[in-house]
């Protein structure tokens, strides 16, 4: 199984954000671990989660409450899918 890590910084929907939404599922359904860093009240990571995706929240010095993706487990640490990283 690969690990690919979709970091995506744009708090809108629209294009590009379906985009990674449609490959991280396509990805995954094909057997790959899916990891998605994007910005934490963004749309896309509201529909990464409900669709069961791992989400990481990009943290910026004013957000620093959130998750660093520094803290990520490594990929063989066999985590879960959304809500445990977020």
């Amino acid at each position: 199984m690969t690990t690919i890590l979709h970091t995506e910084s744009s708090p809108g929907w629209g294009g590009q954000e379906m985009r990674v939404h449609l490959e991280l599922i396509g990805l995954r359904e094909r057997g790959h671990r899916m990891l998605l860093a994007c910005h934490p009240e963004s749309e896309l990571a509201k529909r990464a989660e409900r669709a069961g995706l791992e989400v990481w929240c990009l943290v910026s010095e004013t957000h620093r409450s959130q998750t660093d993706l520094a803290d990520a487990p490594p990929p063989d640490a066999g985590t879960g899918g959304a809500g445990e990283h977020t």
